[in-house]
């Protein structure tokens, strides 16, 4: 989503801006033309994805343009907005008759399954028409009303799609359902542009999906570890955590950026399945670390929807996850809450 490169991608350019100064200091005995450090950006996804690349200068090149097709391929499959993506045409037809995906659309779907099971139906993508009612996509000036709410869950819930294992089909059980998949599919991009760049050769570098980052393999030259910083959900300049990455992925999800102001009051643009309400349970933010990108991504939505008690519970339960919370202020202080393992990441 485009605000999570507002909200994340500040503080990435701060890490990064540090970590250029260290890199060029130990260049001035290396040939740039041989090994170098280059950023690459680009806009898909409604958002700004960077990858920043070490290595050889040719096969940097290289894998920025392997891991952008990657990017772009996702997008082609998964955009809500556009009428000519497969997710789109899946959204127009599946009520009408069974719509067989796409090899890459079935795993992002089946992921949404796992994470909808897992948080006991707190992820769900099926969620559009509330997003859509309070106006998240546009300029919404009106609540909507308790009876408009109950008849947009109607159309709500992954339980009322009906999921061909086997065919690999999916059909909606209830007229006007959609699905987006705007909480998991920039993690799922980040991974595959990550696997593109090691394929190319380059296995050093991190890529900033719109907030959601994943770092490649190997430390920066030198043996820096991936440094990144979490901005503080209540001030867009400061950083309320950094942490250092050595593999993997890390996610934040906030209400700070992206909402709806309706008679005054700010809401949130992550909803709240259950209730049918945008979520309004005094977190401020969820970072979440996993193994993938794809996973981080959906995790952090995930708790940030549960909150901090439930949230922590199910990061239990996912020995390779650890999390942060920020919630709401005690005493002029952000309150910050952390899962155990949290600290062998902390700076």
């Amino acid at each position: 989503m485009k605000s999570f490169w507002r909200r994340f991608g500040g503080i990435f350019i701060i890490a990064a801006g540090l970590l250029a100064v260290l890199f060029l200091n130990r260049e001035k005995n290396s040939s740039p033309a041989e090994y170098r450090k280059t950023v690459y950006s680009f806009t898909a996804m409604n958002t700004v994805f960077i990858l920043t690349l070490e290595g050889n200068a040719g096969t940097v090149q290289k894998a920025a343009e392997a891991a952008r097709s990657e990017v772009e391929r996702v997008e082609k499959i998964c955009s809500y907005f556009d009428k000519e993506s497969e997710l789109a045409r899946l959204n127009m037809t599946a009520y009408e008759e069974p719509f067989a995906c796409s090899e890459e659309l079935w795993t992002i779907l089946s992921a949404c399954r796992k994470f909808h099971k897992l948080s006991e139906g707190a992820f769900d993508p099926s969620i559009r028409p509330l997003m859509d009612l309070y106006g998240f996509a546009g300029k919404k000036r009106q609540l909507p009303s308790a009876y408009e709410v109950a008849e947009a869950k109607k159309k709500c819930g992954l339980g009322k799609v009906v999921f061909d294992d086997r065919a690999h089909t999916v059909r909606f059980t209830v007229r006007g359902m959609s699905l987006d998949l705007g909480g998991i599919a920039k993690g799922r991009a980040a991974d595959l542009a990550a696997f593109a760049a090691e394929r190319s050769g380059v296995h050093t570098g991190i890529i900033n999906a719109g907030g959601n980052m994943r770092v490649l393999s190997t430390p920066w030259r030198g043996g820096s570890p991936y440094r990144i910083g979490i901005r503080d959900p209540e001030d867009k300049e400061a950083v309320i955590s950094t942490i250092s990455l050595v593999k993997g992925a890390v996610s934040t999800s906030g209400s700070y950026e992206r909402y709806s102001v309706i008679n005054g009051k700010k809401f949130s643009h992550i909803m709240n399945p259950v209730s049918g309400l945008p979520v309004d349970n005094g977190t401020l933010s969820v970072s979440v670390t996993a193994p993938d990108a794809m996973s981080a991504d959906a995790l952090s939505t995930t708790l940030f929807i549960l909150g901090r008690e439930r949230g922590m519970t199910l990061r239990k339960a996912l020995p390779e996850t650890e999390c942060m919370f920020v919630t709401d202020k005690n005493d002029g202080n952000p309150v910050i809450l952390t899962s155990s393992g949290w600290t062998k990441y902390s700076l």
